[in-house]
């Protein structure tokens, strides 16, 4: 099978011969594959191109997760609310908060995708290498987005967010209710633009953190309003923070993959949801991947395959993004588990 045809065949819990594979790779890993720096590959065509076009030939098996994805870190939703964006050589970028006082909530506007922040940047960059991925034979799948609590704690600044939702809920609701909008309109705006998508990749790791009352108060209606503009679409979703607590609530938001936290027992999160959810995981990402050896990747990886593949709706992965510095040879690792183990 095409690794994009095992991919979906998974997501829809369809017949398969082995386990896929997908690792979620942008600017903290890319880079360093190729050996430029994460200003470059943001700056230069050639190089993001590079980077990713590396990956794919070099791992036929895997699908490199969302794909040709155009991104700057956690900047691109914050900065369109306006955040000040401080950048570095060789590491990630990160805004600044802007909400100090809870008047400045009602001042925000909403932004415009076509016109504010890094937004118009990555959308005139899609439609440039989308006719350049064309002509190789590729194409541009999921559009992606940060999600509406993740994006609402950078403009207020983690702590204080945390500490508002139960603090002063009602300007925290009006935050949140402003980035949920953001990220509609911004998902919507970026699926106008690409051809055939075939979904959505929504990426926050605010729920882990939330307690299940705080979670259904604001983190269950701000994903589910986000997923159910979607339905037409297979939804994904990212959350690398320990969502045990609120897992069956999460689950039930609308998305189809999970990409789960490492800090999770995969057979557990299987017993739980596995039968309506096609898990995405759950390799510890920087312990293992990144600093293991291939055996150690190796035995994790066949952990994973065997706690997790029984009926299908199962993807091998990381619990996490793939971090700086994971040597080629563990992710070869992870193909060879599956050649070993990964068949049905």
């Amino acid at each position: 099978m095409d690794r994009w045809e095992r991919f979906l065949k998974a997501v829809h819990f369809n017949q398969l011969d082995e386990v896929p594979i997908a690792l979620i790779v942008d600017s903290p890993s890319l880079p360093g594959f190729i050996g430029t720096t994460t200003l470059r590959y943001y700056l230069l065509q050639e190089e993001w191109l590079k980077a990713n076009l590396f990956v794919l030939n070099r791992f036929p098996e895997i699908v490199f997760f969302p794909g040709f994805w155009i991104e700057y870190g956690m900047l691109v939703e914050p900065s369109a609310f306006g955040c000040h964006l401080k950048w570095k050589k060789d590491g990630l970028p990160f805004p600044s908060p802007i909400i100090k006082r809870y008047e400045e909530i009602d001042e925000l506007e909403d932004p415009d995708p076509q016109t504010d922040g890094l937004m118009p940047l990555v959308l005139e960059l899609y439609s440039y290498y989308q006719k350049v991925l064309e002509e190789k034979g590729y194409s541009i799948k999921f559009v992606a987005a940060r999600g509406p609590l993740v994006t609402a704690a950078h403009l207020r600044g983690l702590s204080k967010f945390i500490a508002d939702l139960r603090l002063n809920p009602q300007h925290m609701h009006k935050l949140v209710d402003k980035t949920i909008k953001l990220c509609i309109r911004w998902l919507k705006t970026q699926l106008e633009i690409i051809n055939d998508p075939i979904g959505i990749f929504v990426l926050d790791d605010i729920p882990g953190l939330l307690s299940p009352k705080l979670f259904e108060e604001f983190g269950y209606p701000a994903l589910k309003s986000v997923f159910n503009e979607f339905n037409d679409k297979v939804k994904a979703f990212h959350c690398d923070s320990n969502t045990s607590h609120i897992l069956e609530r999460l689950c039930d938001t609308g998305f189809q993959i999970f990409n789960f936290s490492h800090l999770m027992d995969i057979s557990d999160v299987k017993r739980r949801v596995g039968n309506k959810i096609c898990l995405m995981g759950n390799i510890p990402p920087l312990e293992v991947l990144a600093r293991g050896t291939p055996e150690k990747v190796f035995e994790a990886s066949k952990e994973c395959i065997l706690k997790a593949k029984e009926g299908s709706g199962y993807i091998l992965s990381a619990g996490g993004g793939v971090p700086s510095a994971v040597p080629l040879e563990n992710i070869d690792a992870m193909v060879e588990a599956v050649k070993q183990y990964g068949k049905y």
